[in-house]
């Protein structure tokens, strides 16, 4: 047989008392108990700010980690897509137009680009082959954008709350940088 004494908030005692066939509490006390604390639990706070730190930095590696990983996936799945899109437009294309829309449409393409090379060569400049290049201050702009963001997930408890004020902000910015109402969206969707 065990007792067991703890005080309560309103200063009784909680009796417990065990034995292999039954156990009896005082509900009301047992609903009223509270723990205090008298300090001789006391840690080495220099122990459990190393381990603070320890945690901290594993957190933080991870979160690098995670995005470094996000990131080749990202890549790779844009590859792959990317190069599938022509087909995919042939596809839709071929179940949507009958053969005379197409000739229609594939001369009035050919129509804009000849115009809109002669007129590129008419100003003096040159003409390209044809291959986009990329906006490198855009990449970049996009780049901090999406890094403030998720930098927020290095502080504990206001790190959400910060979300909820970016999320808007990069939107907009999205927004203004392309003009693109599904560029905002997504982006708000992926800040919150």
């Amino acid at each position: 047989t065990t007792t067991a004494t703890r005080s309560t908030a309103s200063g009784s005692s909680l009796h417990a008392s065990t034995t292999p066939s039954d156990i009896a509490f005082d509900l009301p006390n047992i609903l009223t108990a509270v723990e205090t604390f008298d300090g001789s639990q006391i840690v080495d706070p220099v122990v459990v700010s190393g381990a603070f730190w320890t945690s901290l930095k594993a957190k933080l590696l991870s979160v690098i980690i995670g995005q470094l990983l996000a990131t080749a996936v990202f890549i790779g799945i844009s590859t792959v897509i990317g190069s599938q899109l022509p087909k995919l437009g042939d596809f839709v294309g071929g179940l949507l137009f009958k053969e005379e829309s197409k000739a229609k449409i594939q001369s009035t393409v050919n129509e804009f680009t000849a115009k809109s090379v002669d007129s590129v060569k008419s100003a003096g400049g040159r003409v390209s082959s044809g291959a986009v290049q990329p906006d490198i201050s855009k990449l970049l702009i996009c780049l901090l954008i999406d890094a403030i963001g998720t930098s927020s997930e290095l502080l504990p408890i206001i790190g959400e709350a910060t979300d909820v004020v970016w999320a808007p902000i990069a939107a907009l910015g999205l927004r203004s940088l392309y003009g693109s109402n599904v560029v905002f969206g997504l982006e708000f969707l992926e800040e919150i």
